[in-house]
Order: C-alpha cells, then structure tokens, then sequence
C-alpha cells in the first residue's frame, strides 16, 4: 500500500509543479484575467501555458487518483 501512497504523492507533486515558476497564479489567471481566454473544444482555456497544460492533464489526474484511492481501499477490504 506504501506504493500507491508514493504514486498519489508524485501525482499531486507533478500537478503543483505545473504552477512553480512563480510568476503564475492561476486562480488570477483563471479567475480574473478572461481577456486572454479563447473556447477550444467547447472548454475555456487560459492562453497560459502552464494553465493550458494543467487543463490538459487534470482530468487524467483525477481519474488516476481516484483510481488509486478505489486500489488502497480494496487491499484494505482483502485485509
């Protein structure tokens, strides 16, 4: 189970490295700043290149962690 602790860390520490150059805040970017937003595939995305690319993989990333949380708790129940 320490394995599927390790990969939920490395998930969530590859979507926060998406925002460490430090000169992004993405809730002024997704929040406020719209003038910068275009409509592609009928979702908004930030004419941002780190908040492109974490609109991008979020959805996979959910999915991912929700998947390890569904594998942590069936090795619990086999227990």
């Amino acid at each position: 189970m320490q394995a599927i602790s390790d990969l939920k860390a490395l998930l969530l520490e590859i979507l926060e490295s998406a925002f460490q150059n430090g000169d992004v805040h993405a809730t002024q970017q997704m929040g406020v700043n719209m003038s910068n937003a275009v409509k592609r595939e009928g979702v908004v995305i930030i004419q941002n290149q780190n908040v492109e690319v974490l609109a991008r993989i979020m959805p996979s990333m959910v999915k991912t962690l929700k998947l390890c949380d569904a594998m942590e708790s069936s090795w619990r129940s086999q227990a």
